[in-house]
């Protein structure tokens, strides 16, 4: 079994043979800084990125949060449609049903209009009289 060789502390201490590679101790402490500068320039180019990444994930999380927002408010509104399709089918099985009882045309029933949205033609827009038309009088 053999047991690895571990330097002692005295040897990792620089020794003459360092310095005679014509390095003086000041210039040793100058590379020993332009290093360091290197390692935090390249630490704060990777958190600029990370920055930069984080605010484009913000952007799209907004964008994501009001989309979200929109679903909420279509769920949250289904019972609503729901009952009036029922509403509309229901209308539409009453009118087939009185016309197959009275032996009529059942090919074009359409079901009992639900909402009632006033549409101005373009030369409607001009005259304040006609926007103010509500269809529910007339076929009253």
């Amino acid at each position: 079994m053999s047991y690895h060789h571990h330097p002692r502390a005295s040897s990792l201490l620089p020794t003459e043979s360092h310095h005679s590679s014509g390095f003086t101790p000041s210039m040793q402490r100058l590379m020993d800084k332009q290093r360091e500068y290197e390692a935090f320039y390249k630490i704060h180019q990777q958190s600029q990125q990370l920055l930069d990444f984080l605010s484009q994930f913000s952007d799209q999380y907004m964008v994501l949060d009001g989309g979200s927002e929109a679903v909420g408010d279509v769920v949250e509104h289904w019972q609503t449609a729901f009952r009036a399709t029922h509403l509309a089918l229901a209308s539409l099985e009453q009118q087939r049903k009185e016309a197959e009882a009275s032996e009529t045309s059942t090919h074009n029933l359409l079901p009992e209009r639900l909402v009632r949205i006033p549409v101005a033609t373009p030369n409607e827009v001009d005259d304040p009289a006609a926007a103010s038309y509500d269809p529910a009088e007339s076929s009253s």
